[in-house]
């Protein structure tokens, strides 16, 4: 059943938010330490291990919520991680992200517009 299957995906992508914030606010809480570097050489093989799970999180966030707030900071994570990969000449991860961003637009798809997607 189409329904039933679309409902677990929602809980399931809804749980794997919930866990990441959980995972998130703990790294804060217990202090965690952040490195600040000067020389750009550590972005890209940094960008190339992270870039994945950013699309997955931007794109999953962004269909989930209608808090203003929150999807215009992924909208920022999406700008920033184009920049990034157009930095280096990533062109395989550049295009994933501008597709994933341009398919988040709706303009060739028939399901309801939200603000969000217009933003």
């Amino acid at each position: 059943n189409p329904t039933v299957r679309q409902m677990l995906f929602i809980n399931e992508t809804k749980m794997v938010v919930k866990k990441s914030q959980e995972l998130i606010l703990d790294s804060i809480a217990n202090n965690s330490t952040f490195y600040k570097i000067s020389n750009i050489e550590y972005v890209k093989p940094m960008f190339e291990v992270c870039w994945c799970p950013m699309i997955a999180a931007f794109s999953v966030i962004l269909e989930l919520t209608d808090i203003p707030e929150v999807f215009k900071l992924c909208l920022e994570g999406f700008k920033s991680a184009i920049c990034v990969s157009s930095i280096f000449y990533m062109v395989t991860e550049r295009d994933t992200f501008v597709s994933s961003l341009s398919k988040f637009t709706l303009l060739n798809s028939t399901r309801e517009m939200k603000p969000k997607h217009i933003e």
